[in-house]
């Protein structure tokens, strides 16, 4: 898989760096959106916190319901 590579790479690279930064390829419907949540899965990097202004609620979405979420619009947005 694409991303368990990028994965091993960023890791690799962590170790020998202050920061590590990343790009994901991008479609009309936002799949880098997925990729980016996916990779920091892989990476087991923390949640964002929400933007500035926006309450953090109490039950906030996970990673994994935020890709689901998002690809389900992406598939949505493709089948029209």
């Amino acid at each position: 898989d694409q991303l368990d590579e990028r994965a091993a790479k960023a890791r690799s690279v962590a170790g020998r760096a202050r920061n590590v930064y990343m790009m994901t390829n991008n479609c009309r419907l936002g799949q880098s959106v997925v990729s980016a949540l996916q990779l920091a899965q892989k990476l087991d990097l923390p949640m964002p916190p929400p933007p500035p202004g926006v309450e953090p609620g109490m039950f906030e979405p996970s990673r994994e319901e935020l890709i689901e979420e998002t690809l389900a619009r992406i598939q949505a947005a493709r089948a029209e």
